[in-house]
């Protein structure tokens, strides 16, 4: 049996123990990735354009819906369905993965859980189609791994709280259609204590996209600045109570943690499947490399991080879908992910020399994507004060 195989079937004894339903919709995620976005990959990343084949097909299996409940038109799914599709997703394509988490870690997540019901009405069934693509707007200039420090004000006039600043490095802030954004009601409390959360349209005056940038990696994902100019949005849209906006960030980041642990995992998958395929073919001394004992070894180590790294992921989804905020097992998936794909990056590269290193092969790629995995939803380190604080 192939390790691509021996990837599969463990996936299928994970998912036999968490359900038939997560097994049934990571099957079908295969399908989609296999099928319709591996095809496209190199095109995303080369042209740095929009995955629209990637995001219609999975909106048309009714996954971009994947934790939206029924009666707004969702998928119904839980966090262990949406973790067997991201995983899928990301094994061929990481930027189609993060607009796919951040959809619905980033964006329906906080809707469904701190909307009012007038809000849910409004919005979930939009999001539930893709009519409307999610978006999260807390980080700022002086605002990044330090959330608290928000400069961008939202200030109540009438029925309207009126918002000034800006915002950067946007997940989808080119394509979004509403955004969940963060931002001061009052200066008097302390930092943490007046922020307040807001869902704001795209088309709504005073709101413009601003500088997209240009990365190394997830570059079919665009990132832009957001800016707020005079932005009048309906008081009916805070989230949640006025000034408990940073206890709702942090709550809906522990979510976005899983899903960049999918992301780290499912490139990790696809590193070890483009590994398995190169030192099969490849040989040194007369044998192939694969039986070669130091590419045997290294082998082994990459597969046992990522199996690892997988358990890790579902048993924080089991956790995020019996209480809504599992610190310490979302923190550990999120680190233990990132680093081990990069890990299994850097030595893919190192077997593959040259070959790895050029434009257009998956490894190349890979290594370009994996970084921002320990970066975004909160770097390494960050994860590391984040775990210690639950011991």
């Amino acid at each position: 049996m192939s390790n691509a195989s021996t990837l599969h079937e463990e996936a299928r004894i994970v998912n036999g123990i968490l359900g038939e339903a997560a097994q049934a919709v990571r099957d079908r995620s295969r399908e989609i990735a296999e099928q319709v976005i591996a095809p496209n990959a190199v095109r995303y990343d080369e042209e740095g354009c929009f995955p629209k084949e990637a995001i219609d097909a999975l909106n048309d299996a009714g996954y971009m819906s994947m934790i939206i409940p029924k009666e707004y038109g969702g998928f119904g799914g839980s966090n262990v369905d949406l973790c067997s599709m991201l995983l899928e997703v990301n094994k061929v394509c990481a930027s189609a993965g993060v607009i796919a988490s951040v959809h619905s870690s980033l964006c329906v997540y906080p809707l469904k859980t701190f909307g009012s019901e007038t809000v849910k009405q409004k919005y979930l069934p939009k999001l539930a189609t893709c009519e409307l693509l999610g978006a999260y707007c807390l980080t700022e200039p002086e605002a990044g791994s330090d959330a608290a420090n928000q400069r961008t004000t939202a200030e109540l006039d009438g029925d309207h709280y009126v918002l000034n600043g800006s915002k950067i490095f946007i997940t989808t802030g080119k394509e979004a259609g509403l955004f969940i954004v963060f931002a001061r009601t009052s200066k008097e409390d302390k930092p943490a204590k007046g922020i307040s959360c807001f869902v704001v349209e795209a088309d709504t005056p005073g709101l413009t996209v601003g500088k997209a940038e240009i990365k190394m990696g997830i570059k079919a994902s665009s990132t832009t600045e957001i800016h707020f100019d005079n932005c009048r949005v309906p008081a009916e849209n805070l989230i949640g109570e006025r000034g408990r906006g940073f206890n709702i960030a942090m709550e809906i980041l522990n979510g976005g943690r899983v899903g960049i642990a999918c992301q780290g995992a499912g490139i990790h998958a696809g590193i070890i499947e483009e590994l398995d395929a190169f030192t099969k073919s490849e040989t040194r001394n007369g044998k192939p490399l694969a039986y070669q004992q130091d590419v045997a070894w290294t082998m082994s180590e990459l597969i046992a991080e990522h199996d690892a790294a997988e358990a890790l992921i579902f048993r924080a989804a089991c956790a995020r879908d019996r209480e809504p905020n599992p610190i310490r097992e979302c923190s550990t998936a999120k680190l233990f992910s990132s680093q081990a794909c990069n890990r299994a990056a850097r030595r893919a590269m190192q077997i593959m020399g040259l070959k790895g290193a050029v434009r257009g092969n998956r490894v190349e790629r890979f290594y370009r994507d994996a970084r921002i995995t320990e970066i975004y939803e909160g770097t390494s380190e960050v994860q590391k004060i984040v775990i210690a604080r639950t011991i």
